[in-house]
């Protein structure tokens, strides 16, 4: 059996195995995480933390606008998609982690993310 089957057989077995269920709570109920009106952020300071952004450009017919941004505090991508599926959403996300962010495709994130909501 070549390595790339035995890998895959494992992850389908991962994947029967493992169950996890995903419940939408409050963010003032999360365990270890706080906010206030700058951030939301995990108290060890470990994690990505949420912040606002204002935007201002020439390229989009509105020249500034406000927006959250993820912010990481470790080099990588996360990638992020939900969707509903069956009135049931879905989370999916992803994260390269410790690479050189030049060299890595957004593809292989994208699709990586793609492939776990099948």
């Amino acid at each position: 059996m070549s390595n790339l089957k035995q890998i895959y057989v494992w992850l389908k077995k991962q994947k029967k195995r493992q169950k996890i269920i995903i419940k939408e709570k409050n963010i003032s109920e999360l365990h270890s995480w706080k906010y206030n009106s700058e951030e939301i952020y995990h108290i060890s300071k470990k994690f990505f933390s949420i912040v606002g952004l204002r935007v201002i450009s020439n390229f989009y017919k509105h020249n500034t606008w406000d927006q959250p941004i993820i912010y990481q505090n470790e080099n990588g991508i996360l990638g992020i998609i939900r969707r509903n599926k069956n009135g049931k959403p879905i989370n999916c996300f992803d994260k390269f982690q410790g690479v050189d962010i030049s060299k890595v495709e957004r593809n292989n994130l994208i699709l990586s993310v793609i492939r776990k909501l099948k």
